[in-house]
């Protein structure tokens, strides 16, 4: 009885929200999948990477970003830089003109020459134009003074405390826009990870259009974290302007001085959505219904428990009405 009054209550639901138009899922409407077999990184001029400075890629499909040679001497990696950006610029704008929702996933391994000496760091960058920076604490994204040259938005994974721009110390995770001075950042050391410990690093950089809130989760494992490790309130329209029209990809670098990394990329998957609405929406709509159907199963419980307990009474009155009939008739 009671399973079938759930697969009525089930089927209602159903019914109830199917036919209020509820949208269930956002399809992306472009986005790509980096370092597959079928697609691996590329920066040649057939690649599917637009390649600057001393990125280059191997036969294995990685990415480096700084010279890959680890047996050179100090003076060969002095201010080495690179950039890799997606060959392709990406539209962020909905047919209504609207900045629309990204997410992006990849996987990196920041690699010191000295252990004790770590190089600059990398970021994942969108650019409005493909346009390289210096070396050193811009990350070869940013001019030397540490200003954008195009209009910029980085998260940085640095490994060197700049002081003149306000580092937080040398393994923070931070957002960057106008310049390298951090918007915000964390100590990489709160997700348990250290950036320059030569172990492969995953990382999630997700930006919701209709929250304008930007999300940064990283991890030593391939699963995404439930929380983000960093938030930043932010309006992409506010930094890229109307055109919605924008270069993603890395960039890397090391300064003038014995504290070099190498830097490799080694999977990249990029996802432009519509907006999130209809997945939060979801979320809230499954959230009430899993709340009423749990009412409802209590109350069916507790309603059945009574008849139950009610039943039951009623037989063991009328075994006793009908004993002591037989008692008197004898």
């Amino acid at each position: 009885m009671l399973s079938n009054m759930m697969h009525r209550l089930t089927t209602v639901l159903l019914v109830a929200i199917l036919g209020s138009g509820v949208q269930f899922l956002n399809h992306a409407t472009s986005g790509f999948n980096v370092a597959t077999e079928e697609f691996p990184f590329k920066c040649n001029a057939k690649g599917n990477l637009w390649c600057a400075g001393d990125a280059s890629t191997t036969s294995e499909g990685i990415l480096h970003l700084t010279p890959n040679e680890r047996n050179q001497s100090d003076d060969f990696y002095y201010n080495s830089f690179g950039m890799a950006l997606f060959s392709s610029p990406i539209h962020m704008l909905s047919e209504t003109g609207l900045w629309m929702s990204f997410s992006t996933h990849f996987t990196f391994k920041i690699e010191p020459k000295y252990q004790d000496f770590p190089g600059d760091g990398l970021a994942f960058v969108m650019l409005r134009e493909n346009r390289t920076g210096s070396p050193g604490a811009a990350f070869g994204a940013y001019g030397g003074d540490g200003w954008q040259r195009v209009e910029t938005m980085a998260v940085e994974f640095d490994t060197f405390q700049n002081m003149p721009f306000g580092d937080l110390d040398r393994n923070h995770v931070g957002v960057d826009l106008e310049n390298i001075r951090s918007k915000v950042a964390r100590n990489a050391h709160y997700a348990g990870i250290v950036l320059a410990g030569s172990e492969a690093i995953y990382a999630w950089i997700d930006y919701h259009a209709k929250y304008q809130s930007l999300n940064v989760r990283i991890s030593l494992d391939h699963r995404k974290p439930k929380d983000a490790f960093i938030e930043l309130p932010i309006s992409l329209s506010n930094v890229f302007g109307d055109d919605g029209t924008v270069y993603v990809g890395f960039s890397g670098s090391n300064g003038l001085c014995t504290c070099h990394n190498f830097y490799s990329i080694y999977d990249w998957n990029f996802q432009v959505y519509p907006d999130d609405g209809g997945i939060v929406l979801l979320i809230e709509v499954l959230g009430g219904i899993l709340t009423l159907v749990v009412v409802i199963v209590v109350l069916v419980c507790a309603r059945m428990k009574k008849n139950s307990y009610i039943s039951l009474s009623r037989k063991e009155f009328d075994l006793k009405s009908s004993s002591e009939r037989v008692l008197v008739e004898i």
